[in-house]
């Protein structure tokens, strides 16, 4: 089984799943890396103590370049722990 990166045909809409701690600070840190850019923001998930939260962010991504660059941005916070 030969295994290959999927081909993803660009502009296309990207989804990264965001955990870390504490809501308001994530949300500050995806809004100003994303300055400008039309995106939507969801919390999906809570953990039981409130002290993490998951952030579903999704927007349009021009090329591989622009995705890679603002994947790597969002893992940037001391707040984040995963960015899916």
């Amino acid at each position: 089984m030969d295994a290959q990166r999927p081909e993803i045909d660009y502009p296309c809409s990207w989804t990264w799943q965001i955990i870390g701690q504490g809501e308001a600070l994530l949300r500050g840190h995806i809004e100003a890396t994303l300055l400008g850019l039309e995106h939507e923001l969801e919390v999906t998930r809570t953990s039981a103590t409130g002290r993490y939260t998951s952030i579903r962010v999704t927007l349009t991504v021009a090329d591989e370049a622009m995705r890679l660059k603002l994947g790597a941005a969002l893992q940037q916070h001391p707040a984040v722990r995963v960015v899916l």
